[in-house]
């Protein structure tokens, strides 16, 4: 092949030196032949460019999609159940917290309950009603109750403070070890879910504040209906 278009070429360049051999006719045919294979050549050097650039395009759009799947295991890191019961260390509702039933973690929250009963002394029923009435003995015992149920849980609340910052800070270290865009993005999903659990946690206390904020203002109205019934006027 690579003979006969040397052959062709030398025809091109010369296209008659051979019409005393093979004749005119036949040297303007080979002469003919060897333009269109000259533009052959230059259409198939087209076609292969065209054929790598649209290969290459091909590869780097493949890569795009592998970018953008993946399973990377950042949903778990910190995050398993036996991590979900530890956040879940508060009560599951007020009545619970009252009653000094734990969350997730009974042990540690239990600690904080004798805690608080040491630090905190109080008078019994009896020795109580010596200096005051029956209601202000079951508004001292309610009070009781929500400043203990508050107490313990704006204390756990703190000492989970540097817990927190550990985990944020774990996940944040990982930003440069992620492998692609989609590595990427979930490893972002997961430092929002651990945002979202410090929230939670923030909205519980703002709820222990209110129900503290609750229960003064209904000792103060309990103080004034106690104070109107006494000084109210005989009866005619």
């Amino acid at each position: 092949m690579n003979k006969l278009i040397i052959t062709s070429f030398s025809i091109l360049i010369t296209p008659f030196c051979y019409a005393d051999i093979w004749g005119v006719e036949d040297a303007i045919l080979i002469a003919k032949a060897t333009e269109q294979l000259a533009v052959l050549k230059g259409q198939y050097k087209t076609l292969k460019e065209t054929y790598d650039k649209s290969k290459k395009q091909l590869t780097e759009l493949d890569n795009i999609k592998k970018m953008g799947i993946g399973n990377y295991g950042w949903g778990q890191m910190q995050n398993t159940l036996g991590d979900l019961k530890q956040r879940e260390w508060s009560p599951s509702s007020w009545e619970n917290a009252l009653k000094n039933i734990a969350g997730g973690n009974p042990e540690r929250y239990k600690k904080l309950v004798d805690s608080y009963e040491k630090q905190h002394k109080t008078l019994s029923d009896t020795d109580f009603l010596k200096g005051a009435s029956k209601e202000k003995l079951e508004e001292h015992k309610q009070s009781r109750k929500i400043n203990r149920a508050a107490n313990i849980q704006s204390t756990y609340a703190f000492n989970d403070i540097n817990n927190h910052l550990k985990e944020v800070y774990k996940l944040s270290s990982k930003i440069e070890k992620t492998k692609n865009t989609k590595s990427a993005m979930d490893l972002n999903s997961r430092l929002l879910a651990e945002i979202a659990y410090i929230q939670t946690q923030n909205l519980k206390m703002q709820a222990v504040l209110n129900q503290q904020a609750s229960q003064s203002g209904a000792r103060e109205l309990s103080s004034e209906s106690q104070s109107a019934s006494f000084n109210r006027l005989p009866d005619e």
